[in-house]
């Protein structure tokens, strides 16, 4: 809801950091008043009426949509001035999916991701049929997928605790997904299709694919003792490509 981002707005240097945006479908459409289906965005005022060091701005995007996430690409990771940091904190089911994805097809613009994944996806029908996708990293829903789910912050399904072993999985395919060198650049257009784009389009001068330096790693923090296992936290970084992805 933003709390973590108001931490950061007086943290971060403010001559570094140009904004933070808080993305969330949750959030009332721009310049509209929320609704009672809204998160309304009241609490994002500064409790001593003065602005935030670094300036807060809601906005409404469904990342769970093709379509959203490439206009995400195009109108505000390839507009930003300087490089771009995602945040991905308790990001449930396929939505960790789309943060990799994110974090793959900006090299150019995106130097780092932390990612805490949270739920695990919902079993389907036919799991072992259905395939996932984390970047380019491809493995079957079933290995990671679960039957049960939270209502009202209460768990109904198989026990919690028993589930650790499918999430130690489910995080294992995400970070095989995380490309740190710009190998497998995407360009994504406005209407949400995806076309894969040789490096050879990315050549530096001396002939060369022009590939990220990057790294990545997973850390562990137990802060979930009382019957919960999600305590595995994502951290990828890179040196942004000097070369600008195409986003029509």
């Amino acid at each position: 809801k933003g709390f973590l981002s108001m931490f950061l707005s007086e943290l971060l240097p403010e001559r570094s950091v140009e904004r933070i945006l808080l993305v969330d479908k949750a959030w009332p459409p721009a310049h509209d008043e929320p609704s009672p289906q809204h998160m309304s965005p009241a609490h994002l005022m500064h409790p001593h009426e003065r602005v935030w060091r670094v300036p807060l701005e809601p906005l409404k995007r469904d990342l769970k949509k093709g379509r959203e996430r490439a206009q995400l690409l195009a109108n505000v990771v390839q507009s930003a001035p300087g490089p771009v940091l995602i945040l991905a904190v308790h990001l449930c089911g396929a939505l960790s999916l789309h943060a990799v994805e994110l974090f793959n097809f900006a090299a150019n613009k995106i130097c780092l991701l932390a990612l805490k994944p949270c739920c695990l996806p919902a079993a389907q029908k036919n799991d072992d049929k259905i395939v996932l996708h984390a970047g380019a990293h491809a493995f079957v829903a079933a290995e990671v997928s679960v039957h049960g789910r939270f209502s009202r912050n209460e768990w109904s399904g198989q026990t919690r605790s028993h589930l650790r072993p499918k999430f130690e999985k489910w995080c294992g395919h995400i970070f095989k997904g995380i490309d740190v060198t710009g190998a497998d650049l995407i360009c994504v257009d406005g209407n949400g299709s995806d076309d894969a784009i040789n490096t050879n389009d990315a050549k530096g001068g001396d002939g060369q694919a022009s590939l990220a330096i990057g790294e990545k790693r997973t850390h562990g923090e137990a802060l979930q003792t009382a019957g919960g296992y999600q305590n595995t936290y994502i951290f990828a970084r890179r040196s942004v490509l000097a070369t600008r992805v195409p986003v029509a």
